[in-house]
């Protein structure tokens, strides 16, 4: 059996709302964590409005 180690790992989630009468919404997404690969941090931001959605999302995994 290979014992490895815990892997710490944090979430924050962060909304806003903007432009006309509050009509568009983004959501930003963040997670950092540490485990046996070493550090790892995830971005993911996600806009809707009038027009659609777009969602991007960045890695250094």
């Amino acid at each position: 059996m290979i014992e490895r180690p815990a892997t710490s790992t944090t979430t924050t989630v962060k909304e806003e709302r903007g432009g006309l009468l509050g009509t568009e919404k983004k959501t930003t997404v963040e997670t950092t964590g540490s485990g046996i690969a070493g550090d790892c941090s995830t971005r993911t931001v996600q806009k809707e409005g009038l027009t659609g959605s777009k969602t991007v999302t960045r890695s250094n995994c």
